[in-house]
């Protein structure tokens, strides 16, 4: 590891494993989802990918109402674009296709374990925001609050 890497490391901590757990367990599990929504928000995930899985997985929890899976998050995502004209492309585009939804469903070795996952998405979520006060700070001393 480099001193560069190490030192972004440190300005934006992450839980990538937990972020994708977390999401794999909500597309396996309602109550695993409920713990997921009431945890963590859309920001609070580090990897753009997450964030808009997370965004499907509320949506489409909202708008069944019932158990939902990795099947009904894909065709959220397909439905959903970014961009405009030539550089328009779906969400499931963007998140890597259906291998990274299977992916994070593979890496949920128990959907139990999902508050755990979403509380270190939300630990490493809140060290980023400190770290990014503590930036704001040091390069403009008088923006204290």
């Amino acid at each position: 590891m480099t001193a560069k890497t190490t030192a972004q490391t440190l300005m934006n901590p992450a839980a990538p494993d937990s972020e994708c757990a977390a999401l794999g367990a909500a597309m396996m599990d309602r109550w695993a989802m409920a713990k997921l929504i009431q945890t963590v928000t859309m920001g609070d995930f580090f990897d753009e990918r997450n964030r808009l899985i997370y965004g499907a997985i509320e949506a489409v929890s909202e708008r069944s109402g019932a158990s939902i899976d990795a099947v009904m998050v894909k065709e959220e995502l397909r439905r959903r674009t970014l961009g405009s004209g030539d550089k328009k492309q779906t969400e499931l585009d963007a998140v890597g296709g259906g291998d990274y939804l299977a992916k994070c469903v593979d890496l949920c070795v128990s959907y139990h374990n999902v508050e755990q996952h979403a509380r270190y998405v939300r630990e490493a979520s809140l060290e980023r925001q400190i770290f990014q006060q503590i930036n704001i700070t040091a390069e403009d001393p008088s923006s204290q609050q």
